[in-house]
């Protein structure tokens, strides 16, 4: 909780523990400013894509489905490293992924729009080596 110190010193704050007045005051400095400055709530683009993911496991050919539109961003299929292994642009609400080419194990498919990524896990059952 936080109260102001005095009104001589007003770019001090004092913060009281337990939300009240009593116990230790510790003063935090806040520098004046003639900034303005706005809050906004800041809602992810990406709750309701959703992914859909089928089959998985698969040796080849994945079909992703979207709740939405998902063009103008990216999938990726990233390796347990994080390596990216296979990308390309979503288009859509489907897209297709050829896989077949990936060595058996454990994935990532990542969707990436701006700053903004969603992942599921896929398993590939690929090359063995």
């Amino acid at each position: 909780m936080f109260h102001a110190a005095n009104s001589e010193a007003p770019e001090q704050v004092a913060e009281t523990s337990e939300g009240g007045l009593a116990g230790d005051v510790r003063y935090l400095s806040i520098p004046p400013t003639n900034t303005a400055i706005s809050v906004q709530e800041k809602r992810p683009v990406l709750t309701e894509v959703n992914l859909n993911v089928l089959p998985n496991p698969t040796s080849d050919l994945v079909t992703v489905t979207f709740r939405q539109d998902a063009t103008g961003g990216q999938l990726e299929v990233l390796d347990a490293t994080g390596r990216s292994v296979h990308s390309q642009r979503a288009a859509g609400a489907t897209a297709v992924l050829h896989l077949g080419h990936l060595e058996h194990g454990n994935y990532w498919l990542a969707y990436t729009q701006g700053p903004e990524r969603i992942a599921t896990a896929l398993a590939v059952d690929g090359i063995r080596r």
